[in-house]
């Protein structure tokens, strides 16, 4: 029974787990399409986890979750949440579970959607140790199937039930490592699929025999050039992400009403200091209906600017050419968790 694991395990299951879900399905849906970057760009992991608030009435194998959970339920587990998320046409539920004494997380996923096979419950058993490693228990389709960072290994069990992962768990826990609890279970799911995704699309991991052999499966050579491509996808990806999340800071501290900001959030322009001079020139697109043409010019330049620089500084002083400077609206200057400026956009 589960609660004889004591406190020697904290399971969080995610991670591999839902990439493999995700990999499954997107290699169903694109194999017979003509090979091209965006083929591996939608086969491999985004950089966001998307967790849209769902039920259980979402869920096709409702008996088997229902065993599951009646199980977890009794040993003294807690529900922290249904979840729906989005591999291009297919759905894929996740249920999140933790035990607040045991620091057992414990994640449920089924992916489904039109003229797709349901993959059938997806457990997965992940522990946070006080080193900040992580270890992985997983019953999932082609669960090895991306590189792993040395930090957080993945343990594949090929059974349905749900004790064999926690004996797996138990057997692979290294000796002397502690658990440390997870408290905000949604946050820290969503934050370990980010920076699980952050670290695959770096160098190094695209290189790898096990993305070489996705690339080669769907019919894409990966040249340096295709390299290239990829990582300057993962890096815009990133400018946009982090973009993204300076907005949805800003929107849980403003004292705007819920009228004043469905009107205004999608003219928010942020700039940061992550951003490369193209991501700066494009900012002042964004910020400026009438572009002048010597301005332009300027912007158009920065293409050869280099790396080398500070984007909130470049920023400003682009911002002070005499045909943008009065048509710039500052909202909010933030510096947690980067340096960052809110701009507003003008109505359309």
């Amino acid at each position: 029974m589960l609660e004889t694991l004591g406190i020697l395990f904290l399971g969080l299951i995610l991670l591999v787990g839902f990439f493999a879900i995700r990999f499954y399905l997107r290699v169903k849906s694109v194999v017979n399409d003509a090979a091209s970057i965006s083929t591996l760009v939608d086969i491999l992991p985004p950089f966001q986890c998307i967790l849209d608030e769902s039920g259980r009435e979402n869920w096709q194998g409702l008996d088997e979750l229902g065993k599951n959970e009646a199980l977890l339920e009794k040993s003294g587990f807690e529900n922290h949440g249904y979840f729906t998320s989005y591999a291009g046409d297919a759905l894929i539920e996740v249920a999140l579970w933790n035990h607040p004494l045991k620091g057992i997380v414990v994640a449920f996923m089924e992916a489904s959607g039109e003229d797709i096979e349901t993959t059938g419950l997806i457990s997965d058993v992940f522990v946070r140790f006080d080193d900040d490693t992580q270890l992985t228990i997983n019953n999932g389709p082609d669960a090895n199937i991306l590189p792993r960072p040395e930090h957080s290994p993945l343990i594949h069990v090929s059974s349905s039930v749900l004790q064999d992962l926690f004996a797996a768990l138990k057997t692979h826990v290294p000796p002397g490592k502690k658990i440390r609890p997870i408290k905000r279970v949604k946050t820290f799911y969503q934050r370990c699929f980010e920076q699980y995704s952050a670290w695959l699309w770096q160098e190094p991991q695209l290189r790898s025999p096990q993305v070489k052999a996705i690339a080669n499966k769907v019919g894409v050579d990966l040249t340096d050039d295709i390299i290239a491509e990829l990582r300057e996808h993962a890096r815009v990806e990133n400018v946009d992400a982090i973009s993204q999340s300076i907005v949805d800071g800003f929107a849980r501290q403003t004292s705007m009403s819920v009228a004043k900001w469905a009107k205004v959030c999608d003219r928010l322009v942020v700039v940061h200091e992550n951003m490369g001079a193209n991501d700066v020139a494009d900012c002042f697109y964004d910020l400026v209906d009438d572009i002048d043409e010597n301005f332009e010019a300027t912007l158009d330049a920065l293409e050869n600017k280099g790396e080398d620089f500070d984007a909130l500084a470049l920023f400003h002083t682009l911002a002070r050419d005499h045909t943008v400077i009065d048509t710039l609206s500052r909202v909010a200057s933030v510096r947690q968790p980067l340096r960052a400026e809110i701009y507003l956009a003008p109505s359309v």
